[in-house]
């Protein structure tokens, strides 16, 4: 509502409100300049009011006061706006599990008696004030959807205004992390390492920001479903429900045979999003004892067809190129021949009969012959893990500084483990 004070010119009110003025049958009639023809043709229709009368309320927002001499017969003059107040929403989207803004400017903010948000996912209204929407009003929602949110303001007359926008939140797809008991950290990477019947337990544990069922469906053939809500489904659109959801499964992995496996779970919400996650496991054979590098030899030369299994050699060549910086990113061992070529270095090459002793080494770990744990006695007197032994030689062989001397000591360390 505004009020102009004093003011006896209708060209100065005009001015002051913004409307137009029409002179028609001795009446003043204030419009919009675009219904001031419309209010002039009404006016003469209207019964005349007194000077102490209020303005009378005309059609598209038109007011009409009584004119003589060019001037207004009251000493004031009070314009009553017709149309509701406007409301302009911005709603800015959010992740699901988040919270979401809304942000209104209202029109004439100073006449608002009530201002309400209808946030469209099924909570009561909630009460707020002009500052407030100014401001920014935030709200949770626990799942992704499109919500239509509705502020509504009431002015002092009782008229209403409302403006409705949809709001957008996002989903996200579960994060997922595997526990998993054992892990050894090799040159080459992290691996379980396993024998052929002996189970790998993984554990998988899942969070989602939302509320949504979490479904666990695993390398192995296992699967299970977890509820946000303990023993119903969640509707497609929950965003009263229970969140974050957080659920873990666990399950064992069997092989039958020496190789390079993975172990994979896949993580998919109730709106379809999925995440998957693995672990890489090194089943090793299971080899009582360290065979030496003339067997290796025959091995791969395939000398002794009678004895000699191509897929567990081809398995065994797996996991070294897994486990070793060396094989292959520097020295290729991926066909017979070629680890035939390694194992048969020459006399005299300092660097070739160390890199045949790492080899060596990686064949009886891969063979099962020896654990990462086991304890080494180095020709210096000391003791290290095979594993630590396996990491330095790796070093000293791959680096182009390396003397004579650190090879051949390298490769003593390296016999006491393989024989």
């Amino acid at each position: 509502m505004s009020r102009i004070l004093g003011t006896r010119s209708s060209a100065l009110v005009a001015a002051a409100v913004g409307w137009a003025v029409v002179v028609a049958g001795g009446w003043v009639v204030l419009a919009t300049s675009a219904s001031a023809s419309e209010a002039a043709q009404v006016a003469p229709r209207t019964a005349p009011v007194s000077a102490e009368s209020p303005p009378l309320l005309l059609p598209d927002g038109a007011h009409l006061l009584p004119y003589a001499e060019d001037r207004w017969d009251a000493a004031s003059l009070e314009v009553v706006r017709s149309e509701p107040p406007s409301v302009d929403v911005v709603a800015t989207r959010a992740d699901e599990g988040g919270i979401a803004r809304v942000r209104a400017i209202v029109s004439d903010p100073d006449d608002v008696r009530a201002a309400q948000i209808d946030w469209g996912d099924g909570t009561p209204a909630q009460h707020v004030t002009v500052a407030e929407l100014a401001a920014g009003v935030d709200h949770g929602y626990g799942d992704d959807g499109s919500f239509p949110v509705t502020v509504t303001v009431t002015d002092a007359e009782g008229r209403v205004g409302a403006h409705a926008v949809l709001l957008e939140i996002v989903g996200l797809a579960p994060a997922v992390t595997l526990d998993v008991s054992g892990t050894v950290a090799f040159p080459g990477g992290e691996y379980v390492v396993s024998a052929p019947g002996v189970a790998v337990t993984v554990t998988a544990e899942a969070i989602d920001p939302g509320s949504d069922d979490l479904s666990f469906a695993w390398s192995n053939g296992r699967s299970t479903t977890f509820h946000a809500a303990e023993g119903a489904a969640d509707p497609s659109l929950s965003p009263l429900g229970t969140f974050p959801v957080e659920a873990e499964d666990t399950a064992d992995h069997t092989f039958a045979a020496p190789g390079v496996e993975t172990v994979r779970v896949a993580v998919t919400d109730d709106d379809g999003r999925i995440t998957d996650a693995s672990t890489a496991v090194v089943v090793t054979g299971s080899a009582p004892t360290a065979r030496p590098t003339t067997w290796w030899i025959r091995e791969y030369a395939g000398l002794d067809p009678s004895v000699r299994v191509p897929a567990v050699s081809a398995a065994y060549l797996d996991i070294v190129q897994a486990v070793s910086t060396v094989f292959s990113e520097l020295e290729p061992v991926t066909t017979p021949a070629e680890v035939v070529d390694v194992l048969a270095a020459r006399d005299g090459d300092a660097r070739a009969q160390a890199r045949a002793g790492l080899l060596h080494a990686w064949l009886v770990f891969a063979a099962g012959a020896v654990s990462p744990a086991a304890t080494v006695t180095l020709s210096s007197g000391g003791e290290t893990s095979f594993l630590g032994l396996m990491a330095d030689a790796e070093t000293v062989v791959s680096s182009a500084g390396s003397t004579d001397a650190e090879l051949a000591a390298v490769l003593d360390d390296l016999r006491r483990v393989s024989g």
